[in-house]
């Protein structure tokens, strides 16, 4: 068998909707050089039988079915099988821009890095909206530590991260994830940021395009109401990853990524939580978090930019929970 220079990575759980949409995707692609690894991660629906109906058709694509233990473990054993001098990584209910491996391969190639990274599309409520943010061009390893000191958590400017953490959108070495690929495992959100942080560590260049690779596809009821005390556990364990990470140097950053998810849950709770009590029992548990007082609360250096947002703050100080409710609805 011949080594493919790309290996696709795709983790497969409960998809059966989409997933033909995203391998359709990669069958088309301009660049013809790869083999795809499928990791059926347990589903109970027909997503299995549909990765084995490609891998008839096509022979560059290989399933591997397995019980469910999470994306991670779905993605490190995919990298332990996968044979390709490079890697990259697309979920199964988005999909890939015609040219995506050509274009990521040559910018990996004719600037010799070690990670390239792009840009993509959101895609929701059928329009395609590009993602834009402020870092572009050749980082070495001097560079990549400023991005860290700078903006890579969060760019008040642009008030979201300096550099997407997602797995996919980026064609990595295959040298560069050996280690890091394994660091996240016990994680089931934020495992992507995990992964790509310990990446950053260890290589020496990283090149960033705008040119959009991906279209990032948003369900319409992605936003469902989870048990918010489970979902708020697993966003504090990846601040922990984030506050211990390289002595500190994010600590600013994260306060501000921590309050935009406040705001955020705003938004989130109003309208999903089924009344205004569960609304409220939601907004508790974040006042009530050690990393809202922390960071936000009681950090006496956080200060907000945006009067909204110095008016959200204070209704949270105040426990002001209709106003907050009425806001979240009519964002």
């Amino acid at each position: 068998m011949n080594t493919p220079k790309i290996s696709i990575i795709v983790p497969v759980y409960k998809v059966e909707k989409y997933l033909r949409r995203c391998l359709d995707s990669i069958v088309t692609q301009t660049f013809t050089d790869w083999e795809c690894i499928l990791i059926d991660d347990g589903s109970p629906d027909n997503s299995g039988k549909i990765c084995d109906e490609y891998a008839e058709k096509d022979n560059r694509f290989r399933v591997i079915h397995k019980q469910n233990e999470g994306v991670a473990k779905a993605r490190l054993t995919a990298f332990e099988h996968s044979i390709g001098e490079y890697i990259t990584f697309v979920d199964s209910d988005d999909y890939l821009t015609k040219e995506a491996l050509s274009v990521m391969k040559n910018c990996l190639e004719e600037n010799n890095v070690d990670v390239a990274a792009f840009s993509f599309f959101d895609v929701i409520n059928g329009k395609n909206i590009k993602d834009n943010r402020p870092l572009n061009g050749y980082y070495n390893r001097n560079g990549i530590n400023q991005i860290k000191q700078d903006n890579l958590l969060f760019d008040n400017n642009f008030k979201k991260a300096g550099l997407p953490f997602f797995l996919w959108t980026k064609l990595f070495k295959r040298t560069s994830l050996n280690k890091s690929i394994k660091t996240c495992i016990d994680f089931w959100y934020g495992e992507d940021a995990v992964c790509f942080f310990n990446t950053l560590e260890t290589i020496e260049s990283l090149y960033i395009s705008d040119k959009p690779v991906y279209y990032y596809y948003h369900h319409e009821n992605e936003t469902t109401n989870k048990n918010m005390s489970i979902l708020w556990f697993a966003y504090e364990k990846i601040w922990n990853f984030f506050e211990k990470y390289d002595n500190g140097i994010l600590k600013e950053q994260l306060a501000f990524r921590i309050w935009s998810l406040c705001k955020h849950g705003i938004v989130k709770f109003a309208n999903t939580a089924k009344n205004f009590k569960q609304f409220k029992n939601n907004i508790q548990i974040i006042l009530k978090s050690e990393y809202y007082k922390k960071y936000v609360l009681n950090n006496k250096n956080f200060k907000t930019y945006w009067m909204i947002d110095k008016i959200i703050l204070l209704l949270f100080k105040h426990n002001f929970y209709l106003t907050l409710y009425i806001i979240g609805k009519i964002k």
